[in-house]
């Protein structure tokens, strides 16, 4: 049973690592955490394709996600632009040492954590291994489930243990090393001396990870866990393709966009508002954009037009149910696209965060109107649960704050393709209440609760950037505490 699991996962992290060496411009640690988040990423959206056709199977999703990952090796390797052999060692053995590391934690402790919600993920893996269909369910429950937890829990079906507690883990734990990893890095190239590097590392990381529903959704079978490291692989690496200009890591990137979709029913739009900084700035290579969209878009449209209406009872599809809107969003993403390369359009499309924004109020706002009662409820909700009902401790009073001050103390570099998604975030849980038609409750296990889970350690890479370099200019004999303060009461004083 643990031998099965193992295998499983070993076979699965190695497909992470065969195509993402295809496209990775960096040194090897960073493999070992990519690697991970990136294999099963693209196993899902295999598994997500033998579904559609109506084949779906735990080993046939491997198999076919193997295929889809070893032509890009072999393409690299035929044109010479594959790592250096003594590279790859390397990124294997860190990869091999990391994956075991976690595996040892998660299979063999006893720190799993199960709800009902994680029940029903559950059941619809064991459907989706043994008939290869999803079973009898509510369309509410369908939603809300979705497709890439219950295929990431298949393998516990082949292993006979029910669940596949490990993979979860071993992508949650990944997500915060590669939180660290792209920090790390990211002050690297703004020359920042190693051993400040390592305590703001160390900082953040230990803020971040004390955390207790940090920890929690590490060991939870659901898939907020998921959504935060796949988000901070999508964000992390186009900041640093965008500030190195090395964009071939915008393959792996647009392979986590899209396996998002399919795991929670708002991964289309916080994935839309995150990448738009992205898609209509003038340094983003067209090419680069389109790689970005398509895999999104492709997987939006055959998740929600094609698979989903295979399994809903007709007519639970209509224009106000979350498959059209995420439909709806991923079109839209294609217009923004293809209007920044028309002259006509291109210096009005750069505008798209805005209006993105401005849609995303307009909706809010006229839904709130409608129902106060409910938005009051939701909000007094989510009140008690960041600050001690919901589990965090004090996380969502500092990490707030401390963006805030950074802001106004100090500019990271291109800082808005990290900050876009993360200033929308807030109105965009507001929206969602409206659109699962229900407000948010006290208690650790609400749904907005969990949901702030989603841009943890994108929050923590950019405070890791942006505390980095307060550092690296305080070092800087022409910038210091006291210039600052004198700046601030001169800017103060009346005139």
């Amino acid at each position: 049973m643990i031998a099965t699991e193992l295998a499983l996962l070993v076979w699965l992290v190695a497909i992470g690592l065969l195509v993402s060496v295809a496209y990775w411009p960096y040194g090897p640690l960073g493999l070992a955490f990519v690697s991970p988040i990136v294999g099963s990423a693209l196993y899902a959206l295999a598994g997500l394709v033998l579904f559609t056709v109506g084949r779906f199977s735990t080993i046939g999703s491997l198999a076919l996600a193997s295929v889809a990952a070893i032509v890009p090796f072999v393409s690299g390797a035929v044109r010479g632009a594959l790592p250096s052999r003594r590279v790859l060692l390397t990124s294997t053995a860190y990869t091999a040492a990391w994956s075991l590391i976690v595996f040892v934690i998660a299979a063999l402790g006893t720190f799993g954590r199960l709800s009902p919600d994680s029940i029903d993920y559950l059941t619809i893996a064991g459907g989706l291994e043994r008939f290869g269909a999803i079973p009898e369910f509510t369309p509410d429950q369908i939603l809300k489930r979705q497709f890439v937890t219950p295929v990431l829990q298949s393998g516990g079906v082949v292993t006979g243990r029910g669940y596949f507690l490990s993979l979860i883990t071993l992508i949650g734990m990944s997500g915060f090393g590669l939180m660290l990893w792209l920090g790390a890095r990211g002050l690297t190239t703004r020359s920042v001396r190693d051993q400040r590097i390592m305590l703001v590392v160390g900082v953040v990381g230990a803020f971040v990870l004390s955390t207790n529903r940090v920890l929690f959704h590490m060991f939870y079978i659901n898939g907020h866990g998921v959504f935060a490291s796949l988000l901070v692989l999508v964000v992390g690496l186009l900041w640093h393709a965008t500030v190195t200009g090395r964009w071939s890591v915008a393959v792996l990137a647009g392979i986590a966009a899209a396996a998002i979709v399919p795991l929670r029913a708002e991964g289309i739009i916080v994935v839309a508002f995150f990448l738009l900084p992205v898609l209509v700035s003038a340094s983003t290579p067209v090419s680069t954009r389109w790689t970005l969209v398509l895999p999104t878009v492709v997987t939006a449209v055959v998740w929600n037009a094609v698979a989903l209406p295979g399994v809903l009872p007709a007519g639970s599809i209509g224009v106000t149910s979350s498959p059209a809107v995420a439909i709806a969003v991923a079109l839209a993403l294609v217009v923004v696209v293809a209007s920044s390369q028309v002259p006509l359009f291109a210096s009005l499309i750069r505008w798209a965060p805005l209006a993105g924004f401005g849609v995303l109020l307009l909706y809010t706002g006229a839904r709130a109107v409608r129902g106060t009662t409910s938005l009051l409820t939701t909000l007094s909700a989510t009140g008690a649960n960041i600050g001690a009902e919901g589990l965090w401790a004090a996380f969502w009073w500092i990490a707030p704050l401390a963006i805030v001050a950074c802001i106004v103390v100090v500019a990271v570099p291109h800082q808005n393709r990290l900050l876009w998604g993360l200033a929308a975030y807030p109105v965009l849980l507001l929206a969602f209440t409206y659109l699962r038609g229900s407000p948010y409750r006290v208690g650790p296990g609400d749904s907005a609760n969990r949901m702030l889970m989603h841009v943890v350690f994108v929050i923590g890479l950019y405070l890791i950037l942006a505390i980095g370099q307060i550092a690296a200019e305080l070092e800087d004999d022409s910038w210091s505490l006291r210039s600052l303060f004198e700046d601030l009461k001169e800017s103060l004083a009346v005139r």
